[in-house]
């Protein structure tokens, strides 16, 4: 298994922006070094270590290499793919501005995988974070401040069993009989 990860890590990674194809084993130099950062991506317990280029995105690195993290990007559910990030200096992942985290998310330290970029060392992730991305995205940051008031407590002239009970008035029973005065 970490031997096909590594192939296509390293098949991913010698990809150029622009080119029409895969440039493996051009006899040209390279204009610039292209880095790779060891990522430790958590689930359930279980730790998994991968080496990812700069260059290619959190969330496909994972794919690629077998861990299949919730997403559903290309389906157009944004904030399937967050992951908290657990360790790592905050120049070590790069994440667009751009995203539609709210700053409750951000501050949170949830990203999502699909537009994040390791650019450092010790990053380590817990995957599949959706569900608290999306309680702190719209959950939490629409319910009132103010607790609820409390619920009165049932009187005897109102049923405890009925919403619609009506409390019987002694004035209403001895109101008009339906006829006009004389």
């Amino acid at each position: 298994m970490r031997a096909t990860t590594a192939i296509l890590l390293v098949l991913a990674s010698s990809l150029t922006p622009g080119a029409s194809g895969l440039s493996v084993g051009t006899a040209q130099p390279q204009q610039r070094t292209r880095k790779v950062w060891d990522v430790r991506f958590r689930r359930d317990g279980v730790e998994h270590e991968l080496r990812v280029p700069e260059e290619v995105p959190v969330l496909a690195a994972a794919e690629w290499a077998g861990l299949m993290p919730s997403s559903d990007c290309r389906r157009g559910n944004c904030l399937s793919c967050v992951a908290a990030v657990i360790e790592g200096a905050p120049f070590s992942l790069k994440v667009s501005d751009h995203t539609s985290l709210c700053q409750e998310v951000r501050d949170a330290n949830l990203v999502p995988l699909c537009s994040a970029y390791v650019t450092g060392p010790g990053v380590t992730l817990e995957l599949d974070e959706a569900g608290r991305a999306w309680d702190l995205q719209h959950r939490e940051q629409f319910q009132p401040s103010t607790p609820a008031p409390p619920t009165p407590e049932p009187s005897e002239e109102l049923s405890p069993w009925s919403v619609f009970s009506e409390v019987p008035s002694s004035s209403s029973s001895s109101s008009s009989s339906g006829k006009k005065g004389d």
